[in-house]
């Protein structure tokens, strides 16, 4: 992948291999799936839809019943822009800024997913979890998942810093 650049005052690009084109998008469209599903015993769901009032449930459910389409319809329209903008066959995503904020949301939900399902904290050394599960087996679901974490990350910090113009 060739990192996002601004290019001009409003416009983002990037360029993407056919493989990364692929595992973004599969990611992606994985994220909308969990969010149609809305499982609430998933602990997936449960990071993408939050609890806001820890210390009483019904004030919880109350929120989540007033707040939780709109927020769904929300996430599955940011996973919408970036299929749409993300060539499947890979090459070069040239966003504005509002499709790249889009690009940022629907990029955190999936790894926030991925976070979740390998059990990736903040103190995660990320680079040695690979090299450990890489050693112990290169072609496990496991390194390939983390594979894509990191990618995902690389994506998500060359947009941020093209968007804000470091």
């Amino acid at each position: 992948m060739r990192a996002f650049i601004r290019d001009g005052d409003d416009s983002f690009v990037a360029t993407f291999a056919p493989a990364e084109a692929d595992a973004i998008r599969q990611s992606v469209q994985g994220i909308a799936g969990l969010v149609r599903a809305h499982d609430t015993g998933d602990p997936v769901t449960a990071r993408l839809f939050p609890d806001v009032y820890n210390d009483s449930s019904d004030d919880a459910a109350e929120f989540h019943r007033l707040t939780d389409a709109e927020l769904t319809g929300t996430k599955l329209a940011q996973v919408d822009v970036l299929l749409d903008t993300l060539p499947a066959e890979g090459g070069e995503v040239r966003i504005d800024g509002e499709t790249a904020e889009a690009w940022l949301r629907a990029i955190t939900d999936v790894r926030l997913a991925l976070g979740v399902r390998l059990d990736i904290s903040e103190s995660t050394d990320l680079g040695r979890e690979m090299d450990d599960e890489i050693l112990a087996d290169p072609v496990s679901p496991r390194a390939a998942a983390l594979g894509l974490y990191e990618l995902l990350t690389y994506v998500q910090e060359s947009l941020v810093v093209a968007v804000a113009g470091w």
